[in-house]
């Protein structure tokens, strides 16, 4: 018997047996530990139902700590809900009486694969293929077969299967043809290299999976005739795809593959992957694709690649008014030999007109009916090219259903050399937006400068509430405002420091602060969400007593739990003491 059968007939307790559990002989349990039999059961499927997450969410907070090694070949313990169920015999018969708490399913081994599929009852599951799928390739060795195995078990309850994640490269191929044509064309993929799947004979194909809701292909190869891709979805994520030859533009086969699917309410297409020798062949290979796909049920589309691409990509749609947009461009171009030239450093700005036909397209009838944006959030992209230094800008409306949530944009900002980068590509794509007299929240990630803040605060006269996260960014504000004749941001009503680690300008941010106070007929208030400011603690005491002191004390003041007092002074440390 396996260990993973004789945890089955250990752990796999009937609801109905549940009264003669008691004249079963107690389990025992440690005194330290005797409190967990006590906790109400419906606390401890409100637990559980959080708990069941932490396997298939790897790109959450909730990430468990064995995937966060590097080493390929980390073996990840048990199932975090099949743990919880061996606690105690009152744990094991709250999660085994209730199947939705099986529907999280790592697919990465079979015994364990089959026996949350048991528990599952008919409840719709949600499949996540190893997030690491690369580590073991199915036709390795013995250590993988397991892994097919899991993966062929899975097409038996396929039909009721809501959300399923799926890795590549490695098993990619394999893991295609499985949702195509079976497991005995995948076993061929693995046995003989190849194939013998005909692509003109639907009859072949697996059935098309009805209930699946929610797809997301990551470093996967496939086409139109993936089953999976036959589903009526809702949501779809590609990250480092690739959907087949081009005939004239790079984005055809990723449009015409979404011409199957006028269901989908929310799309997001990352990093497509395009043949290099295709930008060569096709004619116009950056341009739109025609005719239109029509996408009308979207909701939200997110869009990171190339700039052109990426707008060609949105030009080739037909969506409906108020999308939640994201748009983040990629840096492109060539390389010399000292420094990374991009094409977009000097063709960026082009793509502007582009640019605002698609936001007027998408926001200008909401916007003439009185719809405004209220909130701006500013903030780098998270390139990882060191020498990219890009801007994101996000619209956001809470109140006002006509607009959507958010509008991001993110910019390739290489052709400036200057710390106010960031602040004159913002002040450059600033006007293309509507609505922006609305905005009174503004979240800022990046240094505007001294001209920058001046600027900004021409553009944006609505603003109350102000979230700084960069200490050089609040001390630019700062000195913008000492040497403006009238104060900038008129209308605020409350600063909040998120981070500004190395702030240190206190009596500028309290003459600041009097400016705008009591004596000036207004009234602004303060706030540190995240104080990591590097201070002792007899610092802290005595800056948070002068602030009181002088009418300011903070709304609130909040370390992270990571935090750690400076243990010399600051003043000390700058006289070398």
């Amino acid at each position: 018997m396996t260990s993973i059968e004789a945890d089955d007939q250990r752990t796999n307790v009937p609801v109905a047996s549940h009264e003669a559990d008691a004249t079963m002989p107690p389990r025992p349990i440690d005194p330290p530990t005797c409190f967990v039999q006590n906790i109400p059961p419906e606390l401890l499927l409100r637990v559980f139902s959080y708990c069941q997450y932490f396997d298939t969410c790897p790109t959450s907070l909730r990430t468990p700590c064995w995937l966060q090694y590097d080493d390929a070949y980390v073996d990840r313990p048990w199932p975090t809900v099949l743990a919880l169920s061996h606690v105690c015999r009152t744990w094991r018969h709250v999660s085994n009486s209730h199947g939705s708490l099986w529907t999280e399913i790592l697919v990465d081994n079979d015994g364990w694969t089959r026996l949350f599929i048991e528990r599952s009852r008919n409840a719709l599951l949600h499949l996540a293929f190893d997030p690491w799928a690369q580590r073991y390739d199915f036709a390795d060795n013995e250590t993988s077969e397991p892994r097919f195995k899991a993966a062929c078990s899975t097409l038996n309850v396929l039909h009721r299967v809501r959300e399923l994640d799926i890795s590549g490269p490695v098993n990619a191929g394999v893991l295609d043809v499985l949702f195509t044509s079976g497991s005995e064309r995948a076993e061929d993929v693995l046995i003989k290299g190849v194939t013998t799947v005909d692509l003109d004979n639907p009859d072949g194909f697996i059935p098309v999976p009805n209930a699946l809701r929610i797809l997301s292909l990551k470093r996967f190869a496939t086409d139109h005739y993936l089953r999976l891709l036959h589903a009526p979805l809702t949501s779809l994520s590609l990250t480092k795809t690739s959907c087949g030859p081009p005939q004239e533009r790079l984005i055809e086969p990723l449009v015409e593959l979404l011409r199957q699917l006028p269901t989908l309410e929310h799309l997001e297409v990352i990093s497509p992957i395009y043949k290099e020798e295709d930008y060569h062949v096709l004619g116009d290979p950056r341009g739109p694709h025609f005719p239109k796909t029509p996408l009308p049920n979207l909701k939200s589309l997110e869009v990171q690649d190339e700039l052109p691409q990426a707008l060609s990509l949105i030009e080739s749609f037909e969506l409906p008014p108020n999308v939640k947009l994201t748009l983040i461009s990629e840096a492109w171009g060539h390389y010399d030999e000292e420094n990374m030239m991009h094409e977009s450093a000097t063709k960026v700005p082009s793509y502007d007109p582009r640019l605002r036909a698609i936001l007027d397209a998408q926001y200008s009838a909401a916007c003439k009916k009185g719809a405004r944006f209220t909130r701006l959030d500013v903030r780098e992209s998270c390139e990882t090219e060191a020498t990219v230094s890009p801007v994101a800008i996000e619209l956001c409306d809470p109140s006002s259903s006509p607009l959507p949530e958010s509008v991001v944009l993110t910019a390739d900002c290489e052709m400036y050399t200057c710390r106010d980068a960031f602040a004159q590509a913002l002040l450059r794509l600033l006007p293309i937006f509507p609505a922006l007299d609305g905005v009174h929240t503004l979240e800022l990630h990046i240094d505007m400068g001294v001209e920058g803040w001046r600027e900004t605060s021409r553009l944006l006269t609505a603003i109350t509430h102000l979230t700084v996260a960069v200490g050089h960014a609040l001390y630019s504000l700062l000195c913008a405002d000492e040497d403006s004749e009238k104060p900038l941001l008129p209308r605020l009503e409350c600063v909040t420091l998120d981070g500004c680690v190395s702030f240190e300008q206190w009596d500028d941010f309290c003459a600041f602060l009097r400016r705008r106070g009591p004596d000036a007929g207004r009234a602004i208030q303060w706030q540190a969400t995240r104080a990591c400011f590097r201070q002792t603690k007899e610092e802290e005491q005595e800056l948070l007593e002068h602030m009181k002191s002088e009418g300011f004390a903070p709304l609130k003041w909040c370390r992270p739990g990571y935090f750690e007092y400076e243990k010399v002074p600051r003043r000390k440390q700058f006289h070398g003491i």
